[in-house]
């Protein structure tokens, strides 16, 4: 089994503390050229060299045809995510480097992160990157199963996912009653979209390389650890 770490922000966190994500959508490193197509999926291979879950893209009209396989660097389903975030430990060892900080099984250094609360304990230190969280301190974070990897382009996201990927319909639902209602109202709003186009904000306010925002289309993995409907 394949254990990958990957960070979410402050934003992810909370809700995936709040038990409203199951889901990410990560950009396709390399993406496929643009005049390829999306084809199949291949999910089993005795190459070991080409083992595992592989997307298969191909040119219409083309004799040869063009392959391409681009192999999930997170895992495949049933290999496992360790999710990271903002962290910190007591503000005693803040002049240390994440990696000299002091870990064994007699004394081991208590950890806070967004995955415990937004607001840090009294006595915890500066925060710290998910990024430079040392292996030695992950067993701290969350881990999930993947149940769920399909490539996809980012706008056909469904309002499923979004739902999965953490957007708060009921926060969205009572905040659009509170502007709109009005004296013997009890129509409860159409949110159809509103998801989509939450997703879409959140999409192009993470940072990337320039040409993979929402207009342009890219790939992305979507990678969940709670089964979904079928699309």
């Amino acid at each position: 089994m394949k254990m990958t770490y990957v960070t979410l922000n402050q934003e992810m966190a909370r809700a995936y503390r709040g038990g409203r994500k199951s889901m990410m959508h990560i950009l396709i490193k390399p993406q496929p050229d643009p005049d390829m197509k999306y084809g199949g999926v291949i999910t089993m291979s005795s190459d070991r060299k080409h083992e595992g879950v592989h997307y298969f893209y191909s040119v219409d009209n083309v004799f040869p045809s063009k392959h391409m396989y681009v192999k999930c660097s997170y895992g495949g389903v049933g290999d496992q995510l360790i999710l990271g975030t903002t962290w910190a430990v007591h503000e005693q060892f803040d002049h240390l480097r994440p990696i000299d900080l002091p870990f064994n099984s007699f004394n081991p250094v208590c950890t806070w992160s967004y995955f415990d609360g937004d607001d840090k304990p009294d006595g915890f230190g500066k925060l710290r990157s998910g990024r430079f969280l040392p292996k030695k301190l992950r067993h701290h974070m969350p881990a999930e199963t993947i149940t769920v990897l399909s490539a996809e382009r980012v706008q056909e996201i469904t309002e499923e996912d979004c739902y999965l990927e953490g957007f708060e319909y009921e926060r969205a639902r009572i905040e659009k009653l509170v502007n709109t209602w009005s004296f013997g109202e009890s129509k409860i709003p159409d949110f159809k979209g509103k998801g989509i186009d939450w997703f879409h904000a959140l999409w192009d306010k993470t940072p990337r390389d320039k040409g993979y925002n929402w207009d342009n289309n890219p790939y992305n993995w979507a990678i969940g650890w709670e089964r979904r409907n079928t699309k």
